[in-house]
């Protein structure tokens, strides 16, 4: 499927490419040369909408971008354009041929790489381009959104139907990183050691969490993308609590620590377990306000009280921030 998705890119590419010898091309206020192929019907898109699309960048030697290969769609809201912006201000050009086009369209905008490296002469070893080239961007609009709201269902959606192959390429991206996978060998030595120590049997997962199971709940486990309620009472291995509460979480959603929702998803409904987070996949070594410190082992007890594939009433929350700016 995805070697299909990135062939298609290409070869819209080409039939672009076929396309731009029978026609005139506009320019923007930078003096951009650029064309929207599209049959019209789409809505215009406009400030404040936030638009997904596929876009590939190229020079004629080789493909230095596209989302398609990435298998991750774009978005960006439209902002209001600058009264002036500069050639090489790929993003302001962009921005201002977004506001010409509907939704459905095709965006062709080419750019000399002569201009782009005299203004920036860095823009040669960062963008990866050569003198003497055209630097060529194509854009196919996939869906324009008038809030945020809806924008973030998409992205939601797209998570979802692409989670399995994240979660094995995130934890792909995190047994490569020497210095995590340092920390998460220390910590399992620490974590073992306890478990042994109070005869806890516990299984690891693929990421390092240690999973207690002490009742597996009724049905099908938590999944990515629904809403789960849970109770959880949080404390470190010295056995000092710093937070109880009732947490509504997202699965896989980013909105939790990477451990906790780990260990939530080895839960269905009325599930109970402990679960044993390395410091890494917790607070890493910025820890969280003045309870818990840098490269903390936090122990969960946690029941899984409900899952949702809508969001559940607002509960009583604990006081610990179970986010985390930088998820693994």
């Amino acid at each position: 499927m995805q070697f299909s998705k990135t062939i298609l890119g290409v070869l819209s590419v080409a039939m672009l490419f076929a396309a731009c010898n029978s026609v005139d091309f506009k320019k923007t206020k930078a003096g951009v040369p650029y064309k929207v192929f599209g049959n019209g019907k789409g809505d215009s898109i406009k400030q404040n909408n936030i638009v997904k699309f596929e876009v590939i960048q190229k020079t004629k030697d080789s493909v230095l971008y596209s989302s398609y290969k990435m298998g991750q769609p774009q978005f960006i809201q439209i902002q209001p354009i600058p009264a002036t912006f500069s050639y090489n201000d790929i993003g302001s050009n962009i921005m201002e041929i977004f506001m010409n086009a509907k939704n459905g369209d095709s965006i062709y905008m080419v750019q000399s790489t002569d201009s782009l490296i005299k203004q920036n002469p860095q823009m040669a070893e960062q963008a990866k381009i050569k003198k003497g080239q055209e630097f060529i961007t194509t854009i196919k609009v996939l869906e324009v959104f008038k809030t945020p709201e809806e924008a973030q269902a998409a992205v939601n959606k797209d998570r979802i139907a692409n989670a399995d192959k994240m979660e094995k390429e995130s934890l792909e991206k995190f047994k490569k990183d020497t210095a995590a996978q340092a920390m998460v060998s220390k910590d399992a030595k620490t974590i073992e050691a306890y478990l042994a120590k109070n005869n806890i049997q516990a299984q690891k997962t693929s990421w390092g969490v240690y999973v207690q199971i002490l009742n597996p709940g009724q049905g099908p486990k938590l999944k990515v993308g629904q809403y789960g309620t849970v109770r959880y009472k949080g404390h470190k291995l010295s056995g000092e609590v710093f937070d109880s509460g009732t947490f509504p979480l997202q699965a896989g959603m980013g909105g939790s620590i990477p451990g906790f929702d780990m260990g939530a998803r080895e839960l269905a409904k009325g599930g109970k377990a402990n679960i044993y987070i390395p410091s890494t996949l917790a607070y890493g070594p910025n820890g969280s306000g003045p309870k818990i410190g840098p490269n903390e082992i936090l122990v969960f007890e946690m029941e899984l009280l409900d899952i949702s594939d809508t969001p559940p009433a607002q509960n009583p929350q604990g006081n610990i921030d179970t986010t985390r700016a930088q998820k693994q």
